[in-house]
């Protein structure tokens, strides 16, 4: 089988990745938000970040390394990669709507 390296961008603080695909930091941390933006993405006005991976501390680090946080999107069917701003709840809920 040929396994080809996965195509990363450089990581735009969109929030597509943590809406499409919550965390399993964020799940246990809001089990009851099951859709949308997790409650732990803030918008700082020119993107996303995550207050689990803020700020610097052990635990951060940790959040960091195992989402691999740094690394890059490496979701090519991320539509909101050129349009990062931040995104009203009935948009975010629809994401998760098309799985």
């Amino acid at each position: 089988m040929l396994i080809e390296d996965r195509k990363a961008w450089p990581c735009v603080g969109c929030g597509y990745c943590c809406v499409n695909q919550r965390c399993s930091f964020g799940v246990a941390r809001h089990p009851g938000a099951q859709s949308g933006l997790c409650p732990e993405l803030e918008w700082t006005g020119a993107r996303y970040v995550c207050r689990l991976m803020m700020p610097p501390s052990d635990i951060a680090d940790f959040v960091k390394r195992q989402l691999r946080a740094g690394e890059g999107c490496v979701s090519f069917e991320n539509p909101w990669r050129r349009d990062v701003r931040q995104r009203a709840r009935e948009e975010a809920e629809a994401v998760g709507k098309k799985k």
